[in-house]
């Protein structure tokens, strides 16, 4: 635990949806950068849940 901090990754450097992000915004990002899970955040950047390629 001494080290967690090392394993947080900013927001600013990840790769999240929006809530207002339109189904064909969300599919493109999973597209481009080969994802299967993304979190999805709300305009304030409160995590919402996830959107993965099943659902």
């Amino acid at each position: 635990m001494d080290n967690l901090i090392g394993l947080i990754t900013p927001k600013k450097d990840c790769q999240f949806l929006v809530t207002t992000f339109t189904l064909r915004q969300a599919l493109e990002k999973f597209k481009f950068h080969h994802y299967s899970v993304v979190p999805v955040l709300d305009k304030e950047g409160h995590y919402c849940g996830t959107l993965s390629e099943g659902d």
